[in-house]
């Protein structure tokens, strides 16, 4: 959603802190951007995007082995 951008936005430009981290990585690179910020956008809005890598559509834990950790995860 577009709240789910501008959370990418403000934790990258403003230093928002967040609990999990690894939520925000929505291309699964193993860090987080500016782009990962627009791979959210253009989900919404670019038709043609590939959708999100797992475990999107579902609510749930990144399957992906990285750095980034999740301090919280409350569950779906």
């Amino acid at each position: 959603s577009i709240p789910d951008a501008m959370v990418i936005l403000n934790f990258l430009f403003n230093g928002w802190p967040v609990t999990c981290v690894d939520a925000l990585d929505s291309n699964d690179s193993g860090n987080i951007t500016i782009t990962d910020a627009v791979n959210v956008l253009c989900a919404l809005f670019c038709p043609g995007t590939p959708p999100p890598p797992a475990p999107f559509p579902d609510c749930g834990i990144d399957p992906t082995d990285d750095f980034l950790g999740c301090g919280n995860y409350d569950g779906c």
